[in-house]
């Protein structure tokens, strides 16, 4: 698997880092709409251990990625398939609950037109271990899927072009042990943890995924609704927020 130019020198780039431009109760104030913070890491301890089984149990469940497929067709119906490099490659989902959000195009905001409107399939059985521990947690969870990258495997530099608009709603739990793979502009590299949580802004923040290892990666992808979530785990939230981007 050849991954494409552009997502090669985005992880090979020296990248400057990231200072918010506003003050922490600024950001603070409006946090779920912010487009000031990129990523934020909440140290939970959470055993992911039983999900790592539970997916080795049951690997035929996972389908070739939805938006890889989209794109591919875009192209095809263009007729450019036969020159446009991918954007992405080796991605596969394993949808357990939700939907997919509704998208929408980067320059004039209109709809984003779908090849394929049919209802994916869903898998509410999966990695119950996991959903156990973050309702606990507080999270208030309302679309969740696993995300597998196979080794090589790569999604090229881009923002999630979204139509809602809170921006730090969307969490990514790595779930195995992997060389870093998460890169942003212009934070830089995340030194990720298995075990803990992250709040991405994957829709203010350019940002690409790859696989360097030998073994498929996974991640859990999800989406938070901040109006249900425990205000135990909103208050853990918020110093996170403070001692990671405030306390320099």
């Amino acid at each position: 698997m050849t991954m494409n130019a552009l997502t090669k020198q985005f992880f090979q780039a020296d990248f400057p880092g990231w200072q918010p431009r506003q003050d922490f109760d600024t950001v603070w104030q409006s946090f779920w709409t912010t487009q000031e913070i990129p990523i934020v890491k909440l140290p939970l301890g959470l055993d992911v251990a039983p999900s790592g089984a539970w997916i080795e149990q049951n690997q035929q469940k996972f389908a070739h990625a939805w938006h890889q497929q989209q794109y591919d067709q875009h192209f095809q119906s263009l007729g450019q398939a036969w020159f446009k490099q991918p954007h992405s490659q080796g991605r596969y989902d394993l949808q357990i609950t939700g939907l997919y959000p509704e998208r929408k195009k980067l320059l004039d905001h209109e709809a984003w037109t779908e090849f394929d409107h049919q209802v994916r399939d869903m898998h509410e059985d999966a990695v119950p271990d996991l959903r156990d521990q973050l309702e606990r947690l507080g999270f208030a969870i309302y679309s969740m899927k696993i995300a597998k990258l196979d080794p090589g495997g790569y999604l090229e530099p881009h923002k999630d072009p979204l139509v809602s608009k809170q921006t730090m709603t969307h969490l990514w739990i790595p779930l195995n042990q992997t060389t870093d793979n998460l890169k942003i502009w212009p934070y830089g590299l995340v030194q990720h943890q298995v075990g803990s949580v992250y709040l991405l802004n994957n829709q203010s923040f350019m940002h690409a995924i790859a696989n360097f290892d030998q073994q498929p990666r996974y991640v859990i992808t999800a989406k938070l609704d901040p109006e249900k979530t425990n205000p135990e785990l909103v208050a853990k939230i918020r110093v996170c927020v403070k001692q990671q981007w405030f306390n320099n």
